[in-house]
């Protein structure tokens, strides 16, 4: 059993990069495999995630209000 340093991300990005190198050494492609490691190492590992919406205060009050306000104007 080996200790991965890092999240799950981490461990999943090694994983993935271990499998691709060993299918380099049974032929496969050996550069494809070196610019998947790096592109999720270091400095790289938050560019794959999503950027969570962030409200203001009022922005979230008029956000949780905004249906009753449509329905109102429908029906008039």
């Amino acid at each position: 059993m080996l200790q991965y340093e890092g999240g799950y991300t981490d461990y999943m990005n090694r994983k993935q990069w271990n499998e691709q190198r060993s299918e380099a050494a049974d032929g496969g492609k050996a550069a494809g495999a070196n610019t998947n490691m790096e592109a999720s190492s270091g400095k790289n590992w938050k560019s794959g995630q999503k950027k969570k919406l962030k409200f203001t205060y009022q922005e979230q009050k008029d956000y949780e209000s905004i249906e009753s306000d449509i329905a109102a104007l429908e029906e008039k």
